[in-house]
């Protein structure tokens, strides 16, 4: 179900973002993701560091095969651990920038 907030969810394409397990109480995070994510490529003409803060967790965003993945700042894994994140769908920045 779509973010009664947000009205980009339903006519574009996803992408995976990786992030971190213990964002995954959170209520309409892939919308918040979209909202802060977009908000930074609007301002800065990038997706280059973009960091995320929730929950006492900061995470960066890098590029992983073909995901986003919101690491963790102390993780110094080569991949992301399913045991530590999962997968978040979110709309496209590029589709729905306005």
């Amino acid at each position: 179900m779509p973010c009664p907030n947000c009205k980009n969810n339903v006519t574009t394409h996803k992408n995976i973002y990786v992030v971190p397990r213990e964002w995954q109480t959170h209520n309409f995070l892939e919308c918040a993701l979209w909202k802060i994510h977009s908000n930074h490529y609007r301002t800065y003409k990038t997706t280059k560091s973009f960091r995320v803060y929730a929950d006492g967790i900061t995470a960066r965003l890098e590029n992983y095969s073909n995901y986003l993945w919101l690491r963790k700042t102390y993780d110094f894994a080569e991949k992301p651990d399913p045991k530590k994140y999962f997968s978040a769908y979110v709309a496209c920045i590029y589709c729905n920038n306005k």
